[in-house]
Formats: C-alpha cells, sequence, structure tokens
C-alpha cells in the first residue's frame, strides 16, 4: 500500500513540474524577457547602462514653464539626485502621458522618475561604479524578486505634477539651542542620518492634493533648511474616481474657461459679472495668480435689497432694523469698484490648502477675509445628494468651508489663466473694524458694551493678534438693551454697576472661535461648543412657520437658532476683523451668575431656605464672597433622627444663624481643591473646623477618590456655582462636634463596659488626644455581655489582654461609613488597626457595613479627635491551633 502511494506522488510532483514550466514559458513569452535577462526585470524600465538614458528632455517639457519642469521625486536614487555640495535638485524627466491605473501590471515609468524598490534594487549598473565593468547581459538575481515587489508610483510622482521649493530662514540660534533643536529631531523625527557630528532631518506629509517635504541639514555649525512643495500644475487634478477606488489618482487635464464665462455659464452669477463690468475691472480680475470669490445671484438680490428696502436677510430670524436708514447709507456707500476687489485675493487659494481661522487679505484696502471650516453633518437630505464620484470627492463634500461667513458652495473652478473661482452665498462685505468697535458704535449696545469695558473684557475684543501671534478669533451673542429690559431687577443693577457676577455673565456670551451660523446644521441637529467660561453652549436650528395673508393663504416659515435653549438669534453673521457677532433676544444668564439664594432657590433647597430666612440670614448669604456652603436637602431636614432638632432650631434665631454659619466655609473650595484629613475654617461663631475626607471604593483604583465626607456626611452633589460661591449638596445636616471619643463614650451609659476596660490604659490618652484622628469601632454593653464568662472575666481582670484586644477595635485613621463600598473577591479591600488588618465590606442589599468580624449597627458618630462606630460584635484573638508533627515537618516546613 505504501508503494502504491508513493507511485501516486510521483506521478503528481511531475505532472504539477510540467505544468509550472509551460506557465513559465508562457509567462516569459507574453512579458518579453530577453534571453540572458532575469525575470522580473522590465528591460523598458532599468535599462543595461546607466549611461545611456537620454539626457534631454522631451520637446513637451522644454516647452513647459520652469516651475512645471521641476523635479518630481525627491527621494529617487536615479533622478532628482543631490549634488553632495549644493542643495539644488537636478532636472528630472517627466513623461506627459498618464498611466492607465486600471491595469495591473505597474506601468512603465522613466528610469528619472522611478521610486527605489523594496529590496533596496541591488542592480550591478545601478549607481557609481568603482571597479571597471563590460557590457553584460547579466542581472543582479535579487532583481528578480525587485519586479515583482517593486512599488506603485505615487501621483506626486508621476507626470503632471510641478513642483515648488522655498528655502526656510531660520532666525539664529546659539550653539546649545542648535544642539537641543538637532538632539529633539533626532529623538523624534524620522529619517535622521548623522554623521561625524553633522545631522539630517527630513519630514514629509501628504494630504489629498499636495505632497510636502521638509529638509533640515546642520552641518558645521550651521543650519539649512528648505521645503519642497508638489501639486499637480495648473490645469491638472488629480482623478476623483480613481481616488474613491483605492487607485493612485495621477494629475489629469482639466478643462479651463475664461474667469468671465465661469462666472456667468458655470455659477450662474450674472449679477456680479454686471457689477465687474460696471466698474470696469474685468481685465483686472482676469489675471494670473488670483482667487475670485464670487458671490450668487440670490445673495446679490438680498444685497439690493438691504440698500433700497431697508432690510436685512441673514438667513435667519428676519425682524426689522432701528436703524435700518443707516444701514442704507452704509450700503450706499460702497461703491461697486470696492466690492468686487473686496471679493478678489492675490494667490490661488485651493479649498482643500485653506485652514480654519485662516486670515486673507482682499485687494480693496486689504480688507479681511476670514477662513472657517466646520464639520458636514449627515442628514436624511443627504440620501438625496449627487452620490457621483467627482461630487464625493469635493473638498466640500464633507464640510463646511466660509469666507466671512458666506458659505463657499462651489469651488476650485479653474480659469484659462492661472486663476481660481469660489462660488458664494453671500456677500463678502467689507470688515474694517474689530467686535468691539461695532458694539459701542452701535446704538442698540450700549448696556452690553458699558458691562464689556468695566469688566476688561473689551481689551481682549479690540485685539487682531493674540498673544502667541496667530489671528484673534471670537464669537460674541450680543444682548440689545431691549434684553436687558426684561432682565430681573437685581441682576440687572449687578451688571450696570459691574459686581463681579458680571463676569461669569459676559463671559457665557463669548466663545473663543468663529462660530457662523452656517456651522448649525438646518436639519435640527445640535451643535455643542465652549464659552469663555468653559461652560457648553448648545445651537439649534428650527423652522417656524408663519401665516400667510388672507388673499393667498400661504404660509412661509423663517429658520430660527437658538443657544442654550433659551435666546434666539435675530441678525447673524456680523462680520468683524477679529470674529463674528451675533444678535440675540435675551441676557443669558448662567448659573455661575446666580446669587447663593437664588441657586438654593433653583436647586429646591427650600427648608433650608426657611432656616436662612428665620434667622434672617438673607442678606448674608446675598453677601457672600469668596465662600462655600454645605447645603442639606429638605428629606434630610424633615428625617426622623433630625426632626426635634429642626424643631428647636426654629424656635431659636441664635441657634438657627449658629447651625446655618458652621454650613459656610470661609474660603471657595471646589471639589477638585479638596484634600484627604483636611480641616477648613468655618463662619460659626466658635470657630469650629469642618473636616474633609476622600475615599475611592473602586476596585484596583485605590488612588482615584470617588466619594468625599464633610464630617462624614456624604457629598452627593458637588460644584453647584453661584456668583462668588461654590454649592455642596451633604446628605445629612452638619452639626458641630463638641467632645472628644473620650468624652463621649463616658458620657453615654451604653458604653461604660468600654470605658471601664480603657480606662488607665494607653487608650484612654489616645481617646482623648485631640492631636489625632482615629476610628473606634465601640461594642456596647450588651455586645460585651454575650461574651462567655470565662473571656469577660480575662477582660476585666486582666489589662494588658484588654488593651491587646481594644486595640483591635482602632483604626488610626478617620474611617466614615461612606468611605467603605461593596467588594467581592479577589478584590477584597481592608483597613489596619493597631494590631491587625480588618477587611471592610458593604452589602449591597441590606447596605450593612462590616468591618473585621462586625457589623456597624450605628455608623458616623463624629467627635472632635475622630469618628466612632457602634459595633455587635467584640473581636477576640484567635486562639493557635495545635497541628500534628507530621504535617508541620512536611506540609508547612
Amino acid at each position: 500500500m505504501w508503494r502504491l502511494l508513493g507511485a501516486i506522488l510521483v506521478v503528481a510532483v511531475v505532472n504539477s513540474d510540467a505544468q509550472l514550466e509551460d506557465q513559465f514559458i508562457n509567462w516569459r513569452r507574453d512579458v518579453g524577457v530577453n534571453r540572458g535577462s532575469w525575470p522580473g526585470v522590465r528591460q523598458d524600465i532599468y535599462p543595461h547602462n546607466f549611461h545611456h538614458v537620454p539626457k534631454k528632455a522631451p520637446k513637451e517639457v522644454e516647452s513647459a514653464t520652469e516651475r512645471d519642469r521641476e523635479p518630481l521625486e525627491p527621494h529617487s536614487n536615479w533622478a532628482g539626485r543631490r549634488n553632495s555640495d549644493t542643495t539644488d535638485i537636478e532636472q528630472i524627466e517627466t513623461v506627459p502621458e498618464v498611466p492607465d491605473t486600471d491595469e495591473e501590471d505597474t506601468p512603465d515609468i522613466p528610469v528619472d522618475t522611478m521610486v527605489p524598490t523594496l529590496l533596496g534594487g541591488f542592480s550591478f549598473n545601478q549607481g557609481p561604479k568603482f571597479f571597471p565593468s563590460h557590457d553584460s547581459d547579466f542581472e543582479n538575481p535579487f532583481n528578480f524578486f525587485s519586479g515583482f515587489l517593486a512599488p506603485r508610483r505615487k501621483w506626486w510622482q508621476g507626470p503632471n505634477a510641478c513642483a515648488e521649493r522655498k528655502e526656510i530662514i531660520d532666525e539664529e540660534k546659539d550653539s546649545s539651542e542648535e544642539n537641543e533643536e538637532t538632539a529633539r529631531q533626532m529623538h523624534h523625527g524620522s529619517g535622521i542620518i548623522v554623521f561625524s557630528g553633522d545631522a539630517s532631518f527630513e519630514s514629509c506629509s501628504e494630504t489629498n492634493n499636495m505632497y510636502t517635504c521638509t529638509k533640515r541639514k546642520h552641518s558645521n555649525g550651521k543650519t539649512s533648511a528648505y521645503t519642497i512643495t508638489y501639486k499637480c500644475c495648473h490645469g491638472y487634478r488629480r482623478n476623483p474616481s480613481a481616488a474613491l477606488k483605492g487607485k493612485e489618482a495621477f494629475c489629469e487635464k482639466v478643462d479651463m474657461k475664461p474667469i468671465m464665462e465661469i462666472v456667468e455659464n458655470d455659477l450662474g452669477a450674472g449679477e456680479f459679472a454686471s457689477l465687474v463690468r460696471e466698474a470696469n475691472l474685468e481685465d483686472q480680475v482676469d489675471q494670473e495668480n488670483i482667487t475670485l470669490f464670487v458671490p450668487s445671484d440670490e445673495a446679490m438680490r438680498d444685497y439690493e435689497k438691504m440698500a433700497q428696502n431697508n432690510q436685512v436677510d441673514f438667513d435667519v430670524r428676519l425682524l426689522p432694523e432701528p436703524n435700518a436708514q443707516r444701514k442704507k447709507r452704509q450700503a450706499d456707500n460702497v461703491p461697486p469698484k470696492a466690492l468686487v476687489l473686496g471679493h478678489m485675493v492675490e494667490n490661488l487659494y485651493d479649498l482643500n490648502e485653506l485652514t480654519n481661522e485662516q486670515i486673507l487679505e482682499s485687494d480693496n484696502n486689504n480688507n479681511t477675509i476670514r477662513i472657517n471650516i466646520y464639520p458636514r453633518p449627515y442628514s436624511a437630505s443627504d440620501e438625496d445628494e449627487d452620490t457621483s464620484d467627482e461630487s464625493q470627492a469635493s473638498p466640500l463634500a464633507q464640510r463646511v468651508v466660509t469666507a466671512n461667513c458666506a458659505p463657499i458652495t462651489k469651488g476650485n473652478l479653474l480659469t484659462t489663466k492661472e486663476g481660481l473661482v469660489h462660488g458664494l452665498d453671500g456677500i463678502l462685505m467689507p470688515a474694517s473694524e474689530n467686535i468691539f468697535q461695532l458694539l459701542e458704535q452701535h446704538g442698540e449696545f450700549t448696556i452690553f458694551a458699558m458691562a464689556l469695558r468695566k469688566t476688561g473684557l473689551h481689551d481682549a475684543l479690540m485685539t487682531d493678534v493674540d498673544e502667541k501671534g496667530e489671528p484673534s478669533a471670537f464669537t460674541v451673542f450680543a444682548p440689545t438693551d431691549r434684553a436687558f429690559e426684561h432682565l430681573d431687577t437685581n441682576i440687572r443693577m449687578k451688571i450696570v454697576n459691574g459686581d463681579s457676577c458680571t463676569l461669569n455673565i459676559l463671559k457665557n456670551h463669548i466663545l473663543r472661535h468663529t462660530l457662523c451660523s452656517a456651522a448649525v446644521p438646518k436639519s435640527g441637529q445640535v451643535v455643542s461648543t465652549h464659552n469663555m467660561a468653559k461652560d457648553i453652549v448648545t445651537l439649534k436650528s428650527s423652522n417656524m412657520e408663519l401665516e400667510g395673508n388672507s388673499v393667498s393663504r400661504k404660509k412661509d416659515s423663517i429658520r430660527i437658532i437658538r443657544v442654550n435653549d433659551d435666546a434666539a438669534i435675530e441678525r447673524a453673521d456680523i462680520v468683524a476683523t477679529n470674529g463674528v457677532i451675533h444678535i440675540v433676544d435675551k441676557v443669558m444668564v448662567p448659573e455661575s451668575a446666580r446669587s447663593i439664594e437664588s441657586q438654593l432657590e433653583h436647586q429646591n433647597f427650600t427648608r433650608f431656605l426657611e432656616l436662612i430666612e428665620f434667622a434672617g440670614m438673607r442678606d448674608y448669604f446675598g453677601g457672600l464672597n469668596n465662600s462655600t456652603v454645605f447645603a442639606v436637602p429638605n428629606s434630610a431636614l424633615e428625617s426622623n433622627d433630625f426632626k426635634s432638632t429642626l424643631e428647636e432650631l426654629l424656635q431659636d434665631k441664635e441657634k438657627a444663624a449658629e447651625f446655618l454659619r458652621y454650613h459656610i466655609v470661609t474660603k471657595m473650595m471646589p471639589s477638585c481643591d479638596m484634600k484627604d484629613e483636611e480641616d477648613l475654617p468655618t463662619a460659626s461663631a466658635s470657630g469650629e473646623k469642618l473636616r474633609i475626607n476622600l475615599y475611592s471604593t473602586l476596585p484596583m483604583f485605590r488612588h482615584t477618590y470617588n466619594r468625599a465626607t464633610a464630617n462624614c456626611a456624604r457629598i452627593l452633589r458637588h460644584d453647584l456655582k453661584s456668583c462668588d460661591a461654590t454649592l455642596h449638596e451633604v446628605d445629612r445636616p452638619l452639626l458641630p462636634p463638641n467632645q472628644t471619643i473620650w468624652e463621649f463614650i463616658e458620657s453615654d451609659p451604653q458604653y461604660s463596659t468600654l470605658t471601664k476596660l480603657a480606662s488607665d490604659t494607653e487608650l484612654e490618652t489616645l481617646f482623648k488626644d485631640t492631636n489625632n484622628s482615629i476610628t473606634l469601632l465601640a461594642p456596647s454593653n450588651e455586645v460585651f455581655q454575650s461574651l462567655s464568662e470565662e473571656d469577660l472575666n480575662t477582660l476585666l481582670d486582666d489589662k494588658e489582654a484588654a488593651t491587646e484586644v481594644l486595640k483591635m477595635h482602632v483604626i488610626p485613621e478617620v474611617l466614615c461609613c461612606t468611605g467603605i463600598g461593596h467588594n467581592v473577591w479577589p478584590f477584597l479591600e481592608s483597613v489596619r488597626s493597631l494590631t491587625r488588618p480588618l477587611n471592610i465590606n458593604r452589602d449591597p442589599n441590606t447596605d450593612e457595613v462590616y468591618i473585621g468580624t462586625t457589623t456597624v449597627t450605628q455608623c458616623d458618630i463624629v467627635n472632635n479627635n475622630g469618628v466612632v462606630h457602634s459595633v455587635d460584635k467584640v473581636m477576640l484573638p484567635q486562639r493557635p491551633k495545635l497541628r500534628m508533627p507530621f504535617f508541620r515537618q512536611f506540609m508547612f516546613y
């Protein structure tokens, strides 16, 4: 049988070998491998002798511009070869034809633009020749693998890609700074080569339409640097269909038209074209290296309405302006020439290369154009949009791009004279004044502008450049004077007087970035951001239907944008040099600007407020400054444990006032500043302290505090902001301790046995010491009586034995019941008593607390020097167990 199987195997191997040989012959014939050559090596790509490569560029290349003939491949071992004595890049040879990217084989690529293979390209004909060689058809056998593993050519290495080189001029640095910079680049950078003290650093980055490489060279104490940027030449674009299919999208020729033809036909902006002709700017617009922003006809008609019909439409809620005549004069004062020049920018600005908050200078007296970019959220209406490859590859497919808050609807249209055109859904009105100048000059914002000046915030809103040298960017939700009239009188007076709460209110209206109305989706999705006070701000758009007139009965709808579900934007996108203004119909008062009394009322601490009212302390709480209040909820004040105490407080104003003062800490104490075992000063007449303890009930995260207590009362809610004060909610009233642990057990008859055992021992001294903080697990007399008669007599007759037993019940730190959570094996937690560790746990069903072998029957009896827990058991030392010698020797040795 084995012989039969062997024979079958031999026949199968012979047949497969014959099939493989036939396949190899057919493949070799198809590829066209010459005799004496190794398979996998394309003879048309790798000539046998490097010196046979033509040095003269084709006519198509020679006739191209100087920029078009710059090198396209910075890393090739063949072309773009750098001379060791200069940083210039030699001219390389390009091919005007675009390879067919649909073919599976690597396209034919000229030797001067070929990337080194993955195996390094060990061809004997490559590189400098150190020894004489004979012309031979023999090739390096390693190139067999190179033919299969050679990487595909990148788009920026292919035809119709242009390179632009810029020298980087660095300020002079001393030697220490240069060494530090070199070391940093060697540590963080990529592509660093160091020889004998010289360092070369190169970093490259690639986007959809640009490939940039920056090279720095440090030699002999001097640093040189330059950047090479590769892009498609003018008139060429990367093929979006190939990019979406995961193929290399080379630069392909696109249609170019005269600029006025693009404006009138492609964008349908006949109104703007007429304005250009009216201003006699046709020749100036149709120039090289110009980017033109073209408003739509609808935007132009809205602009005319602003000048003629005394009405402004910012695509949001429309309201008549009280000073529309002044607006009309402003619109009339913008001549056609200035308006057209305000939409022209020197240099080409591709949408793919623009960045958020980028500032462009127009040809109209260098008035600025601010670029902003926002993500485009998905909506149900997107399903009906164009899903073609070209549309999906558009720079506007996944984001919203605005110029002076006017959305760009269509972009990157190429002109025949190397220009670029972007279509707009709006007019670029000249922005020549900053935000505060606009607010102060406008008659509707007198109160708001005055408050900004009193608080000093106006300085920031007047700057066009921040402290880092970057363009300033702000968004201001500006309430009108009419909005202040509807504000609470007390709050309005605080704002007018410039009180400290005013700063919180004003910061709630300011963002540290530009947020245009175009960033808010019309589909109703919520946009959230942070204001200057670091609070969350939400914006949501909705449509409100309006009843039509009695004749047509047609219903129209207007778009309303609401901020924080409260204030509505009346007029949007008033552009300034350092940001944008949105006019809102309400003053948005944050919780951080509320008085502590208003915050207590807002959070429904009604019983606590009754005590404040009864004690006559409304003004006292209203005037709190830099303070912290621990408020008690209604349920805790009305509980059975505190009911009788509350009745006593409501009969004595002085006691009620002292009770309330103990809930006030005389400094601002947010939760992030709390420390474990910290004593905080209170406003009580006798100056009692309030003890803070921090705990972690998270397994494996013992140093991550997730619970905090004040006098063992758990802090339920923390950091409820108010003006000049912080509010924390605790789960029980805070009563100042007035005795030590010794005084407590000595005064309570149920702990007489415990007192007797601890008296005249070192524990009595410990229980009296106010400089230490401890936890005592206190068994009552009844618990001691449950011991056996022998054990109880031993404790009563032997002081040393009693002391050792009681030390097991003393923990040298404050352990509140709140600090004990539910734990399961293997994440059991423990604390150490004076003699041994004790496991701690909590029953998740009954909420019972276990410490050691005891169950806590009464928690958190707070004293001056610690806390007492009443327990149901006396913990005794374990008696030693006898073991057989055999087991002791062999099992426990």
